[in-house]
């Protein structure tokens, strides 16, 4: 009986460490719960949090605007029996296949599904007939090399926008990187580069004219404001020495009515002293 539990316990991590790594199928599955029109993000081991999510947002409008499906998975690692090359090949076409084939509503052509195991370092790339001329094997390779360290390194939610901005950037920008190879393609990724930094420079020199042209109308409306309160004050002025001579005026006026009348008085009073 002693025994019996014994073999119990030793079969529990086993158990775990087969349910955490991935093959086909429960690949399959995974896909089933996370499913999007054109977007898939498969996390089974939450590797990115959830409110790290708006950060696809800008890509996936783009993606999906131009009705590309773009699954991702991310996972801890596979089953070893398809870590090879041959086998994971032919893993990914048949994973494209039972994911991406089965979907009414997207074109299959358009579809992209990219597999990245954390602990194996393995990334693969597989496409529609149609986005595979414009994410060509070479580009694929190259998105690989550029983002697999990131995920090797733990920077899994930039490694994940990276893929999204590339394969957008890619798919952008294809005519200019149709018959390239590898060499050339850094070329034209440095060319592209340097064009983005212009653009940057001329966007900060039109940011810092624009911050002028703002300070400048700020200045302006200051000393126009200043102008109005000055001409504000100046009135307020006349109009109080306006009032205050008014009251003057009034003043004067009531006292010479009063004295008036205190002068005929006086001479009444004389008359009926003399009567």
């Amino acid at each position: 009986m002693k025994k019996f539990f014994f073999i119990i316990l030793l079969s529990i991590p086993i158990i775990i460490l087969s349910q955490n790594a991935y093959d086909l199928k429960s690949l399959i599955k995974e896909a089933k719960y996370f499913y999007r029109e054109y977007f898939a993000f498969i996390d089974p081991n939450f590797y990115i949090r959830n409110e790290d999510y708006r950060f696809f947002n800008e890509y996936l409008t783009h993606l999906s605007s131009d009705q590309i499906c773009l699954y991702i998975f991310l996972i801890n690692k596979l089953e070893s029996n398809i870590t090879n090359e041959k086998n994971l090949n032919l893993t990914m076409k048949e994973l494209f296949k039972q994911v991406i084939g089965v979907k009414k509503n997207i074109a299959i052509e358009n579809s992209i599904i990219v597999l990245i195991s954390v602990e194996d370092q393995i990334m693969k790339i597989e496409r529609g007939l149609v986005i595979s001329k414009e994410i060509t094997d070479k580009i694929c390779a190259k998105i690989i090399k550029h983002r697999l360290p990131f995920f090797n390194s733990g920077n899994y939610l930039q490694g994940v926008i990276g893929v999204m901005s590339d394969i957008q950037y890619y798919h952008d920008n294809f005519d200019d990187y149709q018959d390239l190879d590898d060499d050339t393609i850094d070329d034209k990724d440095k060319e592209k580069e340097k064009e983005k930094e212009k653009e940057k420079e001329k966007d900060k020199d039109k940011d810092k004219d624009k911050k002028i042209e703002d300070d400048e109308l700020i200045n302006e409306e200051k000393e126009n404001n200043n102008n109005n309160n000055g001409k504000y004050y100046i009135y307020f002025i006349i109009i109080a020495i306006i009032i205050l001579l008014l009251i003057i005026i009034i003043i004067f006026i009531k006292r010479r009515k009063l004295s008036k009348v205190r002068n005929s008085e006086k001479v009444n009073y004389t008359l009926l002293t003399k009567i």
